[in-house]
């Protein structure tokens, strides 16, 4: 049961992954080069077969999986190797091995080198009240090419410590100022699903992953931050971040 578990919840993963390339991924043609055989076996749900790299080459068994763009192994040095019965591959080892630049025509090839947009950042506020949070200046917020009708002190960080905005990985939804909240729930989202909604298979409902905050203050949660790399500047008080495909890094 084990096994079988582990098996469906690979093969969900995979039929996930290959559902996202085939709608954002460009085609690519395909040539037939000399032909070549090996021996396949089968693993715990999978099709194994055994391949060589490096020279002198050396030789391990590896998942044929015709959804990945490229062969991944495990290489030297790596500080948190899982255990595997073959030698693990030493690049300094192989004649043949060389580093590549991210500028190279082979990296460019592949279809997720780049990050989805331009770097943005924003200024880190500092509220002396609570010097442990990072503090964002939010003025507005636009759904699609349309935005809200709410004032720009609706989230504005207050003399006395109160209101503003904070970014917060460790809260999963987003928590906005009620007359904030109230205007965004009125409006339709221009995120994609998964950073917004969740779906109850129980009920097969849709929640809305923001919520109306009593209190004044207001969070970005984490939710809203996936597939989104976020740099914290301290030294600059400034946050950047740009659209990335997270489950690729």
């Amino acid at each position: 049961m084990e096994l079988l578990q582990r098996m469906t919840h690979r093969s969900h993963k995979q039929m996930n992954r290959l559902v996202r390339k085939i709608h954002h991924l460009p085609r690519h043609s395909t040539k037939h080069e000399s032909s070549a055989e090996t021996n396949v076996h089968v693993g715990s749900g999978e099709y194994v077969m055994d391949i060589a790299i490096g020279t002198p080459s050396l030789t391990f068994p590896a998942i044929i999986d015709t959804g990945s763009d490229l062969i991944w192994t495990q290489c030297k040095p790596c500080g948190r190797c899982f255990s595997q019965p073959t030698l693990i591959f030493d690049p300094s080892t192989s004649s043949t091995y060389k580093r590549l630049p991210c500028t190279a025509k082979l990296c460019k090839a592949l279809p997720y080198y780049k990050s989805k947009g331009p770097i943005q950042s924003t200024p880190l506020l500092k509220n002396p009240i609570f010097p442990f949070y990072y503090y964002l200046s939010l003025l507005g917020i636009t759904v699609g090419t349309t935005k809200l009708d709410i004032p720009s002190s609706t989230f504005a960080l207050n003399s006395n410590g109160t209101g503003g905005m904070i970014i917060d990985s460790s809260t999963s939804i987003t928590y906005l100022e009620m007359s904030g909240y109230n205007a965004v729930k009125r409006a339709d989202l221009a995120l994609p699903e998964s950073n917004y909604f969740i779906h109850d298979s129980d009920t097969d409902l849709f929640c809305l992953t923001v919520m109306g905050s009593s209190g004044g203050m207001s969070i970005l949660g984490s939710m809203q931050q996936e597939n989104f790399k976020i740099i914290y500047d301290t030294n600059k008080s400034k946050l950047s971040f740009i659209p990335t495909q997270c489950d690729q890094l």
